[in-house]
């Protein structure tokens, strides 16, 4: 009977010591995840070839871009007239390709102050044309939904900076 007794206790530590490590280990894993979380990651690259990366902007460089896409859009007459509120942005490069990604709320400045979650990517290839785009969307029930729509815009530098929508492009290349 001692001898029965005492096998019992011997399995019961055993199984506490199992336990004990298992506590151990997950603890440290949450740790380890806590810590990942915690960490600002500003950049990431891929070992592509070209390298691609993928950095954050500063707000004061996410703010000038928006600011130029603003006043390119204004120069062909598609003016933004609602109010960009939380902007950030990415970069993503990729040999000499640099994407610029700004994403902002938009209030329309309607009756019903519709958001929307717009992003302009501004893309700028060596010897190329710079391109501007605009995605928006809204997730509200509101009908009809009045989405910031803007056609593409393409920025040349020659001896004077010209600004064309994508559309006036194609019809260059078509003729």
């Amino acid at each position: 009977l001692v001898r029965s007794r005492h096998n019992s206790q011997i399995k019961i530590l055993q199984h506490l010591n199992k336990m004990c490590k298992i506590f151990v280990h997950f603890v440290c894993v949450k740790l380890l995840l806590l810590n990942l979380c915690v960490i600002k990651v500003n950049g990431l690259c891929l070992a592509t070839e070209p390298p691609t990366c993928l950095t954050n902007l500063e707000e004061e460089d996410a703010k000038e871009i928006l600011d130029y896409v603003m006043s390119k859009y204004e120069e062909v007459g598609m003016k933004i007239t609602g109010e960009p509120l939380a902007v950030r942005g990415k970069r993503i490069s990729s040999g000499g390709t640099e994407e610029f990604h700004i994403v902002f709320h938009y209030v329309d400045n309607t009756p019903s102050d519709v958001i929307q979650n717009c992003v302009f990517i501004v893309v700028h290839t060596p010897n190329a044309c710079e391109t501007i785009s605009t995605v928006c969307n809204t997730f509200l029930v509101v009908t009809p939904r009045p989405l910031l729509k803007l056609e593409d815009l393409t920025v040349c530098e020659d001896a004077e900076e010209q600004t064309k929508s994508h559309e006036e492009n194609e019809e260059e290349k078509t003729k």
